[in-house]
């Protein structure tokens, strides 16, 4: 397809804001990895709740697929180990954001499922206004529960690893909701799989560990 050659950072706000407006989705081969347009690793609806509000230790908490080449992806990366919890560490102790690895990967498009981003004009000022606002929901727990699920013997967050990260810098643990694995991967996942399965060399390490949630959910 078309748009699995063609890939402009500046064009991506404008296709994705196309896709969100038709009810359109597209995952797409960028250099970094699998990007999308529409498309969410987290659907919120179809997906069977097992367990709602359980408190779990931020350290069990991993990093999940995020689309990215085997040697950029940060799946399995324990979260108080990821650069989202060293950018929220420089925001708590007043340290350089912009020279981050959090940045570095936000503008490179090598943080996630995302396309790169323009960090010309971020402003640190902005930052720690959004910082102050997540830490006194944590501490007033009234953030919204992360989204985890369970694959193997690992927890691995699906939506909120910036909160995973707060609650681990605050010394608290994590308000979690859990995701059954079988039906996350039937309404979601699965397509990663067959998109990452057309490039296998690229992928080794997120293919091994889809194989892994579709033997298990089989």
């Amino acid at each position: 397809m078309w748009i699995d050659r063609i890939y402009r950072p500046w064009w991506g706000w404008r296709y994705q804001n196309y896709c969100a407006s038709h009810g359109k989705e597209h995952l797409l081969f960028q250099q970094n990895g699998v990007k999308s347009f529409g498309f969410s690793y987290d659907p919120v609806g179809p997906c069977r709740m097992v367990q709602r509000g359980i408190l779990l230790p931020p350290a069990v908490l991993l990093c999940p697929i995020d689309g990215l080449t085997d040697e950029l992806t940060l799946l399995g990366t324990p979260v108080v180990q990821s650069p989202t919890y060293a950018f929220l560490h420089a925001l708590e102790h007043g340290g350089p954001l912009l020279e981050t690895e959090y940045i570095r990967r936000y503008a490179a498009g090598t943080l996630d499922q995302r396309w790169p981003r323009n960090v010309r004009y971020l402003h640190p000022a902005e930052f720690r206004d959004w910082y102050a606002a997540r830490r006194a929901q944590v501490y007033a727990d009234t953030y919204e529960p992360v989204r985890v699920f369970r694959a193997g013997e690992g927890w691995y967050v699906l939506n909120g690893k910036h909160r995973t990260a707060l609650c681990a810098l605050l010394g608290r643990e994590v308000r979690c909701d859990v995701l059954d694995t079988t039906s996350l991967y039937a309404h979601s996942l699965c397509r990663v799989h067959a998109k990452m399965l057309r490039r296998p060399a690229q992928f080794r390490k997120t293919l091994a560990f889809l194989d892994k949630i579709r033997n298990d959910s089989e």
